[in-house]
């Protein structure tokens, strides 16, 4: 078996760290782009909890929790998706299409107005949150 050396050389110098150096150049971060994945998740969210508390289970709150849930995960999805390197344009795309699809059915179905609420203002939030990852500049 081979015994590992022992090493007795040590030195006296004690070991300190080298001077603080600044970074070559600033983190750069882009405030809508950070800012508007966010909003969209939140707004994904606040559409899915809303129609799993506040939606009745009749008819017309069971079809709208099915919609909000279809249209829920998929602007769940592009909210993950933006961020992502991989297209981030096309997790945008994916969260708007979503939002646009539950602000119209909300629009053109007769539900109660909890329903119309919940899915109106969750899209319209997603939307406000795809305008502003919309508006960032282009990600390196």
């Amino acid at each position: 078996m081979a015994v590992p050396e022992r090493r007795t050389e040590t030195s006296n110098v004690p070991i300190l760290p080298g001077p603080i150096q600044s970074a070559a150049e600033p983190v750069h971060l882009d405030p809508p782009r950070e800012v508007g994945w966010l909003i969209v998740l939140v707004g994904t969210l606040g559409a899915l909890i809303g129609s799993w508390t506040l939606f009745g289970l009749e008819a017309d709150g069971m079809w709208a929790g099915y919609t909000v849930s279809l249209f829920g995960t998929m602007g769940l999805a592009g909210a993950l998706w933006l961020r992502t390197r991989v297209l981030p344009m096309g997790g945008a795309a994916l969260c708007a299409v979503s939002a646009v699809a539950m602000i119209l059915i909300a629009a053109l179905q007769d539900w109660s107005l909890t329903i119309n609420l919940v899915m109106i203002g969750g899209g319209v939030v997603m939307l406000l949150g795809v305008a502003l990852q919309a508006a960032g500049g282009r990600r390196s």
